[in-house]
């Protein structure tokens, strides 16, 4: 934004050397060494990147515009008040500073360019006014952009760490499940294989002596081992999740990962006794709903996608549909081609709109 202050300078300096060419060019020489002393002052100053070194540099261009006003060129002074300006700068600087300054200034000018003096006075201060507005609105921004950068990097590092201690939870969890299971084989099935060797082991020693007793024992140990596929049977039961359960909690852990890597909207809604939907079944659903989450995030252009499933009385029907673009020539790719076919085997049917946004349906039949 400095080049606005340079520009001004500059402008003021080609009024000066005009007046002063149209007056007789007195002292000329000196006159031009005095001029290019404070361009290369200034251009000296420009170049200065330290505060302190600035404001030295100032004095002696103002010391210059002085000595030049008195010996030289009186017209050269208007070119004060700017300089003035960028020596009293301060960070929060009150106009009445630079009122009071260019006041005192106006006691040694002369009458016959005293207003000029004061008009280019109030040029020069609206000038760096607008200047140093500029800059402060430059510098806030840039703090502003920086605390957002700091904050933006807070909240990806504790992203990353609530995804990492969700990762260490969920294997916690699984480790706790597996010592879970460890354990009720141990105590329960383990204790009953050991106990029932130890019969048959007795059994077989009394087989020739005492049969009666033998066979008591292996009708004991007939009991146990029955009571220990019970008990197997009953800890696979609790242990197994129901298999729409399962496959309910994979679609929708699908579609939140497919919202979270978007910034698509999702919306997941089903309807009707998931009961009877096989295993294969929720595969072939699970795909196809994958490979439409990955078409609309590719090709939509959209803002939003529901994921509708219904369960009807001899079918299964799965629909993928966004508010996006649309297609009004549909060309079937490897995706698409994919979900037809393992609809097809299944002896359903696959059916596309792109009239208002994308629509894929899945019908499946029941068994």
């Amino acid at each position: 934004m400095e080049q606005w202050i340079i520009l001004y300078e500059f402008s003021v300096l080609i009024y000066c050397i005009s007046n002063y060419y149209r007056s007789g060019m007195e002292n000329s020489t000196f006159a031009i060494f005095m001029l290019l002393s404070y361009v290369c002052l200034k251009v000296y100053y420009y170049i200065l990147s330290k505060f302190k070194h600035r404001k030295i540099l100032l004095i002696f261009i103002l010391i210059l515009i002085v000595l030049e006003y008195i010996y030289v060129y009186n017209m050269i002074i208007i070119i004060l008040p700017i300089n003035i300006y960028m020596l009293l700068e301060k960070k929060h600087q009150h106009i009445w500073i630079n009122v009071i300054a260019i006041l005192t200034s106006t006691y040694f000018i002369r009458h016959d360019i005293l207003y000029e003096y004061i008009l280019m006075a109030i040029l020069g201060y609206l000038v760096y006014m607008l200047v140093n507005n500029s800059l402060s609105k430059i510098q806030r921004l840039t703090e502003e952009n920086e605390q957002l950068k700091y904050k933006n990097n807070t909240l990806f590092n504790k992203l990353n760490k609530d995804t990492q201690f969700h990762k260490q939870f969920k294997d916690m969890s699984k480790l706790e499940e597996r010592n879970k299971i460890a354990q009720e084989i141990h105590d329960d099935i383990g204790h009953a294989l050991s106990g029932s060797l130890l019969q048959l082991e007795a059994a077989k020693l009394l087989i020739d002596k005492d049969v009666a007793k033998s066979k008591l024992i292996i009708q004991s140990t007939i009991n146990v081992l029955r009571d220990g596929m019970e008990n197997i049977r009953i800890t696979l039961r609790n242990i197994k999740p129901p298999s729409e359960q399962l496959g309910i909690n994979k679609l929708k852990l699908l579609i939140e990962e497919f919202s979270f890597n978007s910034d698509i909207r999702t919306n997941f809604l089903y309807k009707g006794n998931t009961n009877k939907i096989a295993t294969r079944q929720w595969k072939i659903i699970y795909d196809n709903l994958n490979e439409g989450l990955t078409n609309a995030m590719k090709y939509s252009k959209a803002s939003k996608v529901t994921v509708n499933i219904e369960i009807l009385n001899k079918l299964i029907k799965l629909e993928v549909k966004d508010d996006g673009v649309g297609c009004s020539n549909i060309t079937k790719g490897l995706g698409i081609a994919g979900m037809e076919e393992r609809v097809g085997n299944e002896g359903g049917k696959l059916i596309i709109d792109g009239s208002q946004g994308f629509s894929i349906i899945s019908l499946i039949p029941l068994d």
